[in-house]
């Protein structure tokens, strides 16, 4: 029914992982274990490696910090890929990718909770240095089930298998941990399958994350390679939210060279976008949304 792929470097935590799922999926599954102790993979190459050895029709990515809340949870999973035109499902994404190079949620904060919000958001974040600082992030812009987004966040997602006969995670221009996720939806996008957030089943998720120079090397060959596709959308902007979105985009870019101490170029800057898509974007917005 669903084939779980996990790449890990911590292999104790797998009888755990292994409970908790046949606790909680009420649905035959296998689980494929990518061993990542000696660090010999990337996620890209991991992820790889578990579509092929994979035998079931639907494939669920997951980070090996992850807990399922939810009873019978894979007979949600199935509901959704009932849809002949469901490519991919996730708990984290945007109905809005800006050509403008930054982290995908950028700019979101203050439309969370409007119906032109694009963020969507359903999962228990959990600090793993700081356990007590848990809280259930839910953001729901359309209060449906599931919303259509461009991409999803890769702590948790499923992909219908037969589409790895068309799309694989692009371990021949990335390296490391970054921006494996972004790409695999895009490629799902190209195929002209639509990617949800879905809103009934809970997952937490107990990490520590940082966007390091590895990230920025990544995300710079990410919107180098789908400039010409970007801006995405599936939410009718208004043209003062989305000029909000983008200059936060930008701000939230130069804090994190910042951080990593990178010297900030607005040459590679301009490398990476089609302004060209970024000007006409932003004047249909002007011209015909009020």
């Amino acid at each position: 029914m669903i084939s779980i792929i996990i790449c890990t470097v911590n292999l104790k935590s797998i009888k755990e992982i292994e409970k908790n799922v046949s606790n909680t999926i009420g649905v035959e599954f296998e689980l494929i274990i990518i061993d990542n102790s000696r660090s010999q993979y990337d996620i890209f190459q991991a992820y790889n490696i578990g579509a092929k050895r994979s035998q079931y029709s639907i494939l669920c990515f997951m980070h090996d910090d992850l807990v399922y809340h939810s009873n019978n949870w894979g007979h949600e999973v199935i509901k959704h890929f009932n849809s002949s035109n469901t490519g991919m499902i996730g708990v984290g994404g945007t109905r809005f990718l800006s050509n403008i190079p930054t982290i995908w949620w950028a700019g979101g904060h203050k439309y969370f909770h409007s119906e032109s919000g694009t963020v969507c958001h359903n999962c228990i974040d959990t600090n793993k240095n700081e356990p007590s600082n848990s809280k259930l992030n839910f953001i729901n812009p359309e209060n449906s089930e599931r919303s259509r987004v461009v991409i999803l966040d890769g702590l948790w997602f499923c992909i219908r298998k037969s589409l790895f006969e068309e799309i694989e995670f692009d371990e021949g221009n990335y390296k490391g941990f970054h921006f494996y996720d972004l790409d695999i939806c895009m490629q799902v996008n190209i195929l002209k399958y639509d990617i949800f957030c879905i809103f009934n089943i809970r997952l937490e998720h107990i990490s520590s994350s940082t966007l390091n120079e590895e990230w920025i090397k990544n995300c710079n060959i990410f919107y180098k390679k789908w400039k010409s596709r970007l801006p995405m959308t599936y939410v009718n902007l208004p043209f003062k939210q989305l000029i909000s979105i983008e200059i936060k985009a930008l701000i939230l870019l130069r804090n994190i060279y910042a951080i990593n101490k990178t010297p900030f170029s607005y040459l590679t800057f301009y490398r990476n976008i089609s302004m060209l898509n970024l000007l006409s974007f932003n004047l249909k917005r002007l011209l015909y949304i009020n």
